[in-house]
């Protein structure tokens, strides 16, 4: 999907919708999903309305797609935001 590619196209998103979708509703199950839905958001925010996707929100989206294939890390990067912790 987004792997390898240095520009990639908006149906490529509609499977992360689909994964945002699904983490809204166990945000209220699991509390350290909330700041992965925030991430999502913010990255859906930044992806523009037609054309490529390209640069930065790219390789933004590739590492949101990188965490969101591992559940352990996911939930371990959503305590950490609810910690106030940063990753270095």
């Amino acid at each position: 999907m987004l792997h390898g590619q240095n520009r990639n196209y908006q149906k490529s998103v509609v499977p992360l919708k689909g994964i945002y979708d699904k983490l809204i509703g166990l945000t209220l199950v699991e509390p350290r999903v909330d700041p992965i839905v925030d991430l999502l958001r913010t990255a859906f925010d930044s992806i523009p309305k037609r054309g490529p996707i390209t640069g930065v929100i790219l390789v933004m989206l590739q590492g949101l797609v990188t965490l969101l294939q591992n559940p352990k890390a996911l939930v371990e990067h959503g305590q950490m935001i609810l910690d106030g912790r940063v990753q270095s």
